[in-house]
């Protein structure tokens, strides 16, 4: 913006003995400063034909080290805002650069009583660019980052000795880091009836798992790929039916476990939700066996593969 306009600010060097290059420079970079966010700068050599919102006075007094009091005469809020400057505390080429970020910084200070909801009245209307410039944010208005994930998954898992289980999770996500996510489920399982030689078999378990998962790219991507190491727990009950009179039949409880390996990709559909799609191999740590006579009908032995597809939502 040009001196003149709306929202200019005069800057006067007031003293004795004011080292012309060091005014020259302090005017400069003040000016790049305000041109940045739309504010003109005016010298006493200008033309001004709309009065300055503001006038930043610097002093200069050669016999204190130097010293350089930097004013700010605010004529929106009718204040008036100082600080002084000890020049040899600070680098010769870096003055210029330190009095005219006090002076835009005093700028600002005033400014802000423009955003107070109890301030009085400006003494003239503030132009856009000055209340941008000190625009304060609402409270709660940042958008927090959006660490968890809650949501529901079909889950199923089919093992190495035969047994397959589907049913559905409850899981949560909590993101570590940027890269990184622990990951908690809870679920239920079923299998289809099973035949034996002299009947049948049920199987149902109750399950939890746990997993560290590590993202390939920033967990705020629309699309991700996870590589997840799970831990995974079960109580396995198999309920053995006899087709016959003198056929003895059981039921037991079992606690079963298994490491595994997954890969899932995850995309948003929204900022709030995504979709995840899960698959990869497991080895069985604890198993449990259903038997026939003496004869293994199933059982959650060796190895297994496991697959999810869920929904949820982002926290």
């Amino acid at each position: 913006m040009a001196c003149g306009s709306e929202a200019s600010v005069l800057i006067r060097f007031l003293g004795e003995g004011w080292p012309a290059e060091l005014a020259r420079d302090t005017r400069d970079d003040l000016r790049a400063g305000l041109r940045v966010r739309g504010i003109g700068l005016c010298t006493a050599e200008d033309t001004i034909t709309t009065p300055p919102v503001a006038t930043v006075v610097l002093h200069w007094n050669p016999f204190d080290a130097p010293l350089v009091s930097v004013e700010v005469q605010d004529e929106l809020t009718n204040k008036r805002v100082l600080r002084d400057l000890r020049l040899a505390t600070i680098a010769p080429d870096a003055r210029a650069l330190a009095l005219a970020q006090a002076a835009d910084e005093l700028l600002r200070a005033s400014w802000v009583e423009l955003r107070l909801q109890d301030a009085p009245e400006p003494a003239r209307p503030a132009p856009q660019v000055v209340q941008e410039t000190v625009q304060l944010p609402s409270v709660g208005s940042a958008p927090q980052p959006q660490t968890k994930v809650l949501g529901a998954r079909f889950a199923g898992e089919i093992y190495g000795g035969g047994l397959r289980l589907l049913g559905a999770d409850a899981f949560i996500t909590f993101w570590l880091a940027d890269h990184i996510a622990l990951s908690v489920a809870i679920g239920a399982r079923a299998s289809e009836r099973i035949q034996a030689p002299h009947g049948s078999i049920d199987a149902s378990a109750l399950t939890a798992s746990a997993g560290l998962m590590v993202a390939l790219w920033p967990r705020d991507a629309r699309f991700n790929v996870l590589i997840n190491a799970i831990a995974h727990v079960g109580e396995l009950a198999l309920t053995g039916r006899g087709n016959m009179v003198n056929v003895r039949s059981q039921s037991q409880m079992a606690f079963i476990a298994s490491g595994r390996l997954d890969v899932t990709s995850v995309l948003r559909l929204t900022e709030g939700l995504q979709i995840e799609l899960g698959l990869g191999p497991g080895a069985s740590l604890r198993a449990a066996s259903a038997f026939d006579t003496e004869s293994s009908v199933i059982s959650t032995r060796g190895l297994e593969l496991h697959g999810t597809l869920g929904l949820g939502g982002r926290l």
